[in-house]
């Protein structure tokens, strides 16, 4: 289960981790004394850069839009059928959906996660 959490929630961690060792990069690369270490440390930065790039790109190609949108259309449906048919209609339907297991939670909460760390991603690409 908690495999499943890290691939659909996994793009904020590798994301976050490359910002993070780019300013840690910058920090080292204002105490480097000698231009040995600068440029390596430069080199190390601009690789970390380029890392950032590739994954801000691909969270936003078009295949991977169909995908979310695939994995998203069951939580959505079922969303909807527990807010408006149980819960909002529910005493003229007595819509009635059974006790949605833990790990059932634990996927729709990914699902909804993964669309705010979406948003921030594409927040990076400006």
């Amino acid at each position: 289960m908690l495999s499943i959490l890290g691939i659909i929630t996994g793009l904020a961690g590798p994301i976050a981790t490359i910002a993070g060792k780019i300013a840690d990069s910058k920090i080292a690369l204002a105490k480097a004394q000698t231009d040995d270490e600068r440029n390596k440390i430069n080199g190390e930065i601009e690789e970390l850069n380029a890392r950032k790039s590739v994954l801000i790109a691909e969270a936003g190609s078009r295949l991977n839009a169909i995908i979310r949108g695939l994995m998203a259309t069951p939580v959505v449906i079922l969303l909807w059928k527990l807010l408006v048919y149980d819960k909002a209609l529910g005493q003229w339907t007595d819509g009635h959906t059974d006790p949605l297991g833990a790990d059932l939670w634990k996927i729709i909460t990914a699902v909804i996660a993964f669309y705010f760390l979406y948003d921030i991603t594409a927040r990076f690409k400006r």
